[in-house]
């Protein structure tokens, strides 16, 4: 029997769909289910369950805070890890959206595809254990 592909919803109105979807990297080992907008995230989290989030801080119809509030209410998607992709570069901004609850803190400036693909392999890899 083959292994299953982790799931991540990808919450994301920006290019960190298109770095994602277009990494060849991590399409072959990941399924990758886009949403663009918090409410349409949080829909896509309820229905497949995934084993990883990653969502921009700042979206369309809620934010990374709405996000894992409305996950973190519910003992079946609590644990799920949340991976926050930002360009808010402070160490202020960093600090609240940690206090959220994101395993992971990405600034999109300093990131190339290489890199976020290692981070989202690293972070699927632990929730494994």
């Amino acid at each position: 029997m083959k292994n299953k592909k982790p799931t991540i919803v990808l919450i994301d109105d920006k290019e960190c769909s298109k770095m994602l979807l277009d990494s060849k990297v991590l399409t072959d080992k990941i399924n990758i289910i886009p949403a663009h907008t918090g409410k349409d995230g949080i829909k896509m989290i309820f229905k497949h369950k995934p084993d990883l989030i990653i969502s921009d801080v700042v979206v369309p119809k809620g934010d990374i805070f709405f996000i894992t509030d409305a996950i973190k209410r519910e003992s079946e998607l609590k644990d799920i890890p949340v991976i926050a992709f930002s360009y808010l570069c402070s160490a202020e901004d960093e600090k609240e959206v940690r206090k959220s609850g994101v395993c992971d803190y990405i600034k999109k400036h300093e990131c190339s595809p290489e890199k976020l693909a290692k981070k989202i392999l690293k972070a699927l890899k632990l929730k494994c254990k």
